[in-house]
């Protein structure tokens, strides 16, 4: 990653730059300023406003003193960063307007990489009453699953629709509604705001522990009147992903009912394991089962009465429920004239099988390669894993 020298001088006339509001004007302490100060779009002396993204790899103080160093020009130096991996909602800051100013307190020390991407800049997207504790786990742990009466916040939930709606818009024409995935990886900053919200991180921490990966976001929006019924199948054993796996977190941002393609769930059978698949019977030909239905469990192992016993999401928007990677569950049409639009998240440990898939951008058609992004804890096996999107050096 090349070195680029840069000197950032007190401004005299600033040119704002285009398509993004500027922050406000920082006063940036010169002396003893923490190595590792993420600041995108760089203006360069001299030159035009170029919209890249740059770390601060070091610093240069010239050996003033911190009251000499007031107002004197910061001279840096960058690693310059990929600008495609700037989030959507990122500002653009001037840096010609940044000058250096006394230091009022000790050394700082500040590791940009051991903070969510989200933590300063936003309001919780969650309900002030969400909580998950030892009534909840132990429901989760029991029967498989736990439905949570309020998840998102009012601002929250529409913050979501917003995101959601937008990527509809955008949907690339050989692309459906259900084909958005990982829209966190392709700069949709709302919906990775949601995921790395630390009660939200809480709860996947009572699942499997401290060191936390988030993986999968998965928008599924069933239009009106359309939509297949999706049988009864198991997540996990094709993710090609190991090790501990939490709950899936499955948030409605519709109303959901037996009309407009809800899920259901079979309680209890977490505890089965992995069941035999339809598709692995001697009389059936691989080859005639659509790819949809390739993980459809066989309908012989299922209980006869499995419609007794399934539990039907009937959830209300801004709800949230969680369910075990190995829960049964199945989902109905659209056969509603009203939209249905989710969004599911899916997490592991960092020690876990991280294995390789490509998915397809559902904006461009273009292809990317899954990431893993280490959300909270410590990357125990040095794999070097990013903490987040604008953070990884894989693109």
């Amino acid at each position: 990653m090349p070195i680029t020298s840069m000197s950032c001088r007190p401004a005299t006339s600033a040119t704002a730059l285009p398509s993004r509001p500027q922050a406000p004007v920082t006063r940036i302490r010169m002396v003893e300023a923490p190595v590792g100060i993420t600041l995108p779009g760089f203006r360069f002396r001299g030159g035009q406003p170029r919209r890249v993204w740059h770390q601060v790899a070091e610093h240069q103080t010239r050996g003033l003193t911190p009251a000499d160093a007031h107002g004197t020009p910061l001279v840096l130096r960058t690693a310059r960063r990929n600008p495609a991996r700037l989030m959507r909602g990122d500002s653009i800051t001037d840096a010609s307007s940044f000058r250096s100013a006394p230091l009022s307190r000790g050394p700082l020390s500040w590791n940009p990489r051991r903070l969510p991407m989200n933590k300063p800049d936003h309001p919780s997207m969650l309900h002030p009453s969400f909580n998950y504790g030892d009534a909840e786990h132990a429901h989760y742990v029991e029967r498989g699953y736990f439905v949570f009466d309020r998840f998102l916040s009012d601002e929250g939930l529409e913050r979501c629709r917003t995101g959601m709606d937008a990527m509809i818009e955008q949907l690339h024409p050989d692309c459906t509604p259900e084909d958005m995935i990982c829209p966190h990886q392709l700069g949709d900053r709302w919906i990775w705001d949601l995921a790395t919200e630390p009660r939200l991180l809480d709860m996947i921490e009572r699942h499997i522990g401290p060191n936390l990966v988030f993986w999968s976001s998965h928008a599924l929006a069933k239009p009106p009147r359309t939509g297949i019924e999706v049988p009864w199948h198991q997540d996990a054993p094709y993710w090609n992903v190991g090790g501990p796996l939490p709950g899936a977190v499955w948030v409605p941002l519709d109303d959901c009912s037996d009309e407009n393609g809800t899920m259901s769930i079979l309680p209890d059978r977490h505890r089965d394991g992995e069941l035999p698949r339809l598709i692995d019977r001697p009389d059936t030909d691989p080859d005639t089962v659509p790819k949809l239905f390739q993980q459809q469990i066989d309908p012989e192992v299922l209980p006869e009465n499995a419609d007794d016993l399934k539990v039907t999401y009937r959830l209300g928007a801004g709800q949230m429920a969680t369910h075990h990677t190995m829960l049964p569950h199945c989902s109905t049409p659209n056969r509603s004239m009203k939209w249905r639009r989710v969004i599911v998240l899916r997490y592991m440990t960092a020690d876990g099988e991280q294995g390789g898939k490509t998915y397809t951008s559902c904006r461009t058609r273009e292809p990317f390669e899954r990431a893993f992004y280490l959300v909270r804890g410590e990357d125990v096996l040095g794999r070097g894993l990013p903490r987040s999107p604008s953070d990884d050096e894989s693109g």
